[in-house]
């Protein structure tokens, strides 16, 4: 399964996320719910990094990316992540075996 937590600041703007782990929905190569959910991670960082060129702390690694804002989030910071969110949230619905989201308030 995916876990992936959602970090939002006071004003409920996400400053940043998580995701680790395998959706095992498929074989190695052809899980479509692990693809998606790639897909979207790596393409709100590319988006947060060379689109807005904001300062990121991140991680990534096999199944696990993680990625902090480093000022506080924006308009544009948070259209990018809001629409990651709406992305996995759906992914959630449909392969709901497959994928956890969990938002938290930092």
């Amino acid at each position: 399964m995916i876990r992936i937590v959602i970090e939002r600041n006071c004003t409920g703007k996400i400053c940043g996320f998580s995701a680790k782990g395998h959706a095992d929905a498929g074989p190695n190569g052809k899980d479509i719910v692990c693809a998606a959910v790639s897909v979207l991670t790596d393409s709100v960082f590319l988006g947060l990094d060379k689109h807005l060129r904001r300062e990121l702390s991140w991680n990534a690694d096999s199944g696990d990316i993680s990625v902090q804002l480093i000022q506080e989030p924006d308009d544009l910071t948070e259209a990018i992540l809001a629409t990651m969110f709406l992305g996995l949230s759906e992914i959630q619905r449909i392969y709901p075996a497959h994928i956890r989201i969990r938002e938290i308030r930092r």
